[in-house]
């Protein structure tokens, strides 16, 4: 698929960009699929709806000062740090993401509430320092990458654990709930089994 890329654009176009944003959304993103640099930085930007059309960021909106809400629509990628150092973004909504990429949500200290049910992959520092994070509510998740929710002192992970792989010394396993109180016995169960045939087998 060709790129079609929003990128960095001058501070004086910035404000431009969210007045054709706003009056002609469909106009806007029409030639869009990749967004990368920090075409919003420095504006006074709120809330941003990315529509499905889009499929890569990068460093897309590092630094903002002023989002508080971000939704994305399709099976978007995120680069490196793509909304890292955000300060003021409380709630986050991607029904279709399905990996959070490396420092993504770095240092968003006061994000709130994350909607992503598909994600199946935390990548390394994805929500590092994202303070008042309460709860991640992801139960298809599989793999929590080296350090990604370092720093979330209060975070648990609602998903199953015994189909997680992830780090302990920065996210052990107490971190983890159970993401269905029906599967708690299935999960008890898979794990006696499994001790038992371990056992056996160093027997053998």
């Amino acid at each position: 698929m060709e790129k079609r890329i929003l990128k960095s654009v001058e501070k004086s176009h910035r404000e431009l960009y969210l007045m054709l944003l706003a009056r002609d959304p469909e106009y806007f993103w029409g030639n869009v699929n990749t967004i990368v640099g920090d075409p919003f930085k420095e504006t006074s930007l709120e809330s941003l709806k990315v529509p499905e059309s889009v499929l890569y960021f990068e460093s897309a909106l590092k630094g903002n000062k002023t989002l508080k809400k971000l939704e994305i629509s399709g099976h978007a990628d995120f680069g490196r740090g793509s909304f890292s150092n955000i300060p003021t973004l409380k709630k986050v909504k991607g029904e279709f993401v399905t990996v959070v990429g490396e420092n993504a949500f770095k240092n968003c200290e006061n994000l709130e509430e994350v909607d992503m049910p598909r994600v199946i992959h935390l990548c390394s520092g994805a929500f590092k320092n994202c303070k008042n994070l309460k709860l991640l509510d992801m139960p298809a998740l599989t793999r929590i990458e080296y350090g990604a929710c370092e720093g979330c002192e209060n975070l648990k992970v609602k998903c199953y654990p015994w189909q997680v792989s992830f780090m302990e010394n920065y996210f052990g396993s107490e971190r983890l709930i159970m993401a269905s109180n029906k599967d708690t016995r299935t999960y008890l169960e898979q794990l006696r089994a499994n001790t038992a045939r371990e056992f056996k087998e160093k027997q053998i």
